[in-house]
């Protein structure tokens, strides 16, 4: 039974830890309120969970009336006699049962005898629900009921019920005090102490003493009786054997701290690779390795070292954070405080990436170094082909600054921000994204530069940025430029501060679950909508109406939603008490409560996660009702607010016949004023930052910052900004290519046999160069190098003549199979339980297959596989970065924990600085000793610095220089054996792999890692597959089809190799 992050009396319970005692307390309050809880305020679920043990459940999909009234009825009366409460229950369904059907009514164990201790020492107690039911029902008059007699006749049962509460609740109670942070002075934080004191003085730890100690021998002899062949039975054998071997060893165990911590590693390593609640993974032979004494021994003593290196990371970080007595809270914040790190980090490493590809693709080292930025520095030859390629960073405006200080300004933006977030501490993010000042002269400050003029220039263009999006998606030319106006003259405006709310789901999302609810034929679930009638226009149609709409929510309705209590409290109740009226949902949602008045946004929706997180915690396989829940919300707040603003004309769309000439000419006034211009100076540093971020980077920055901390609103309103501009689509093929030439030499890596000389890679002028929004990504980014080696190396993924031409031989009747869908579907979705024919399903198929060959072959033709490619690089380097930095925050309090333990003072916070290639260059004749001690110590160990050279090579992003000479499954490897200090993170390292390309619409299989030395091989590279029709079946396979081509895969799979 969950019990935290629920609300009693209108406060949340939170779980505290100290190093004394865990303790239930009320969000806000420090005092100990876990007897009050769970004896008082808690009873009632205590309650409920009695009877979900009790009354069986109906099938949800359960649409017999009769039924559900027996099921209700059998369900309030047993409430009632839990609760000891006569209520106006009537009880003729019941009486009309015979005795084997009210027997069936009660889950198996209530349908034969109960025996319990009423107490410890008391004699056992029998009753059989069942027959006692049956005799009270059929006995009770079903109109006016005996409630007294019904009562005491149950009585066995509710004696039972109150026992065992009581059991359940001082168990919990006991459970949740014994839930504390381990002191230092608990036995297995002494043990691991112990070890790690002489792991950091360089002595043997003697973990084969223990395994000796431990009998391990004999326990692996005793497996092999295990007959393998019974499978799941065997585990329960193998577990029963261990249970024995623990006791025949008990006095050992009780009296050896060390002994009984090897025996808990060797029980999670029989609970690992032999479970009792799943099937076996792996075959007979497989597992019977797993039983010998060698590998039990060799895999134990890694699980009790990573333990020990556990513990000296943990004490390490504690140091950092000045924690001696951490709390709960405080741990909480420390996960807090990382997680916004990291992506800080990430963003960091890809802003000076695209730093590196301005100066000098080619530089390996870190550009933000002083001597390596000043070495990379273009001379008065080069500069012009530099400005040239921070043009789409700050558009061309750039090329009238003062270059130097541009140049050292947004080198300054990155490497403070960097060189602060990088450290293993809790960070003042009010001051780090408030830089003043920067190296280049002395005293330098960003308020001095025309970087400030940059600055004023972006904000005075909002107007025009918005006025440039509205133009380039088409949607000047489907609405009245009147109506577009009214949009702006709103009291909501224009931010660009979306919302400060976790949790909000996307417009995307919004938009096609509303147009389900809005079109569904179930009534019983209706929101009153209105404006998601409509799905699909013309394409241009569509765009258009898609693009304005998705404005509107984000950057009007969002804000405006998300802050204002009674609107939003107005939408949730309505789908609160839909969702509560709704069978299927009703049980998720019975404890949530309304939107309480002047409630946040913010803290309703974590409550609601809370709660539905109880039912989903309970139930096996149930969809996610929270999300659903939010998505609701949105879909209905959004429908009233388009309804109340008049903004319905969005959705009708009509031509307006406008001459070029005329959108052009077109202007709106559009006022915006964000909060931060009463700051702005404070915030030039941080802007120039975002200017070197992608949409994806800044996005996720953003997102990151409203998790963490809601109050950074004029932060996210220069990411606002930044995202405003970036990646503007003018289609001017002149800001990324200094010629004509030089846009065929690079297009000739994509496209082959001269095809670049015309359409689609020209315009319809014949001569004017058409920009791909790959072509621009990869050139921007710094990926071209990347992806145009891996197409030379790979000739067959270049666009071929036939390529285009049987793209163009689909054009024809692309638009007919389309309808033909849509028209088929739309059939099936009259009624989808309807049997249909295997004619309808074959041609159904059919027109899906062909659908997605012609967008394939679209997509290759017009080089959205590089942008896909681009998007993929970018996504698994930072992925790469990801973990090197967890791996820097790792070494930082190792480091200093060895420091400490041999007596120095001096403390370190990253590589760099224990190597003596670093003291030399800084002018140092030797190591200072810590140093040099530190360095014998992390070779010794084979830790961290033997790695350094792979660290910089992921860190710095290196595998996108033209003179990179390894690939990407290589770099894996390589961090797989940079954090086998920790299991868990080792083998996260190939999952995070796994689960990225799932994200990418592709399902990777590795080959076995002992059978290829821990390499890193890709046995398959598959398409995901999509199912249709709700799982209707041809020839008894689903109808499905690929997320993506097969092609697309072989050029995946080429690159992770290449």
């Amino acid at each position: 039974m969950k019990i935290t992050k629920m609300r009693v009396d209108g406060r949340t319970i939170v779980m505290e830890r100290t190093s004394k005692e865990g303790q239930l307390v009320y969000e806000g309050i420090d005092e100990n309120k876990t007897e009050e809880i769970i004896f008082d305020k808690k009873k009632e679920s205590f309650y409920k969970s009695i009877l979900n043990k009790t009354v069986r459940k109906l099938n949800e999909k359960e649409k017999n009336k009769h039924k559900i009234a027996i099921n209700k009825e059998i369900t309030e009366l047993m409430s009632a006699v839990l609760h000891q409460e006569k209520t106006n229950l009537k009880l003729h369904n019941l009486k009309s049962l015979d005795k084997y059907a009210l027997t069936q009514l009660f889950k198996h164990d209530f349908q034969k005898t109960i025996s319990y201790p009423p107490n410890k020492n008391a004699e056992h107690v029998k009753f059989c629900l069942a027959d006692l039911a049956i005799e009270a029902i059929q006995d009770i008059d079903a109109t006016n009921p005996d409630w007294a007699k019904l009562f005491e006749t149950l009585k066995p049962y509710t004696d039972w019920a109150e026992s065992y509460i009581h059991f359940k609740q001082t168990t919990i109670q006991k459970s949740i005090e014994q839930n504390k942070i381990q002191s230092a002075h608990s036995p297995r934080k002494l043990v691991l102490h112990k070890y790690a004191t002489a792991f950091l003085e360089g002595r043997v730890m003697g973990y084969e003493n223990l395994a000796a100690k431990y009998q391990l021998a004999d326990l692996a002899e005793s497996f092999k009786v295990v007959d393998l062949n019974k499978d799941k039975n065997a585990n329960y054998e193998i577990k029963k054997i261990l249970q024995q071997h623990q006791r025949n060893i008990l006095g050992k165990l009780k009296t050896d701290p060390e002994l009984n911590q090897y025996g808990i590693e060797v029980k999670k390593y029989i609970e690992r690779y032999f479970p009792i609640k799943s099937k076996p993974k792996r075959n007979k032979h497989s597992r019977a390795d797993f039983l010998k004494k060698e590998l039990i021994e060799s895999t134990v003593k890694q699980q009790f070292k990573n333990a020990v290196y556990h513990y000296v990371l943990e004490q390490g970080k504690m140091e950092a954070y000045n924690l001696t007595s951490p709390k709960t809270k405080d741990l909480q914040n420390i996960r807090a405080g990382e997680a916004f790190s990291f992506k800080f980090i990430n963003a960091c490493a890809f802003a000076s990436n695209n730093l590196k590809t301005i100066l000098n693709p080619e530089c390996e080292e870190d550009i933000l170094g002083k001597n390596c930025f000043i070495q990379n520095l273009p001379d008065s030859a080069t500069r012009p082909n530099v400005v040239q390629k921070m043009i789409p960073f700050f558009s061309d405006e750039i090329q009238n600054v003062n270059f130097d200080e541009a140049i050292w300004a947004i080198r300054g933006s990155i490497q403070k921000i960097r060189n602060e977030v990088y450290h293993c501490k809790k960070h003042a993010w009010e001051k780090i994204l408030k830089i003043k000042g920067f190296e280049y002269r002395p005293n330098m400050k960003y308020a001095d530069t025309e970087m400030k003029n940059l600055m004023d220039n972006d904000i005075a263009k909002i107007p025009v940025f918005i006025e440039e999006k509205l133009k380039s998606s088409g949607v000047v030319r489907f609405y009245k430029q009147e109506d577009l106006q009214s949009i702006w003259e709103r009291k909501q405006g224009f931010s660009l501060l979306t919302t400060n709310a976790p949790f909000v789901p996307s417009f995307k999302r919004v938009f096609a679950k509303g147009h389900d609810y809005q079109t569904s034929r179930n009534r019983k679930y209706d929101l009153a909508l209105t404006i998601f009638d409509r799905l699909e226009y013309g394409e241009e149609k569509f765009r258009a109406r898609y693009f304005l709409t998705k404005l509107v929510y984000y950057q009007q309705f969002m804000p405006w939603f998300t802050t204002d209590s009674s609107a939003f409290r107005e939408a949730a109740n309505f789908v609160l008490h839909l969702n509560k009226n709704r069978q299927q949902d009703a049980k998720a949602f019975t404890n949530i409560r309304e939107v309480e008045k002047n409630e946040l946004p913010r803290d309703y929706m974590s409550y609601v996660q809370g709660q539905i997180a109880i039912h989903e915690d309970a139930t096996e396989d149930t969809p996610n009702h929270f999300e659903k829940f939010i998505n609701q919300v949105f879909i209905k707040g959004f429908d009233k607010y388009m309804i109340t603003s008049d903004l319905v004309f969005i959705q009708s769309p009509e031509n307006q016949e406008l001459e070029q000439s005329e959108i052009e000419e077109m202007r709106f006034d559009i006022q915006v004023t964000p909060s931060f211009l009463k700051n702005k100076e404070d915030y030039i540093s941080f802007w120039t930052f975002c200017k070197m971020l992608d949409a994806k980077h800044l996005s996720e920055l953003r997102n990151e910052m409203i998790k963490y901390n809601g109050d950074l609103t004029e932060e996210q309103e220069i990411i606002g900004l930044a995202l405003l501009g970036v990646d503007s689509r003018e289609n001017d093929w002149k800001q990324f290519f200094s010629s004509e030439q030089e846009y065929e030499d690079v297009m000739k890596g994509y496209v082959g046999d001269a095809l670049y000389e015309r359409e689609p890679y020209r315009q319809s002028d014949g001569k004017t160069p058409v920009l791909f929004r790959g072509v621009e990504q990869a050139r921007k980014y710094g990926t071209e190098t990347v992806i145009q080696r891996l197409f030379d190396a790979n000739p067959e993924f270049k666009v071929s003549q036939s390529n285009i031409a049987e793209w163009e031989r689909q054009k024809e009747t692309i638009e007919e199979t389309i309808k033909r869908r849509k028209d088929l579907h739309d059939a099936w979705a009259e009624n989808p339980k309807k049997p249909q024919s295997d004619a309808f399903l074959k041609e159904y198929k059919a027109c899906c297959e062909a659908i997605d060959a012609y967008n394939w072959r679209k997509n290759k033709a017009t080089l959205v596989y590089v942008n896909e490619l681009h998007h993929l690089l970018i996504d698994i380097l930072g992925r790469l970065v990801g973990y090197v930095a967890i791996a820097d925050r790792d070494f930082q309090c190792m480091a200093n924990q060895y420091l400490k333990s041999s007596g120095h003072t001096e403390r370190v916070d990253s590589w760099i600085n224990t190597t003596e290639k670093y003291w030399k260059k800084i002018g140092g004749k030797t190591w200072p000793k810590h140093i040099e001690k530190l360095h014998k110590f992390m070779v010794g160990e084979n830790f961290f610095v033997s790695k350094r050279n792979d660290r910089n090579r992921i860190a710095h992003l290196n595998y996108l220089s033209p003179k990179n000479k390894y690939s990407l499954l290589y770099l894996f490897e390589k961090l797989r054996e940079m954090l086998k200090y920790d299991r868990k993170l080792k083998n996260a390292v190939t999952k995070s792999l796994i689960v990225l390309l799932d994200k990418h619409g592709m399902c990777v299989v590795f080959a076995n890692l002992k059978n290829n030395k821990h390499r890193l091989v890709i046995a398959s590279l598959k398409p995901k597959k999509l199912r249709h029709l709700s799982g209707k079946k041809l020839n008894d396979s689903y109808i499905e089809t690929n997320q993506v081509s097969e092609e697309y895969c072989s050029i995946v799979k080429a690159l992770l190799e290449m």
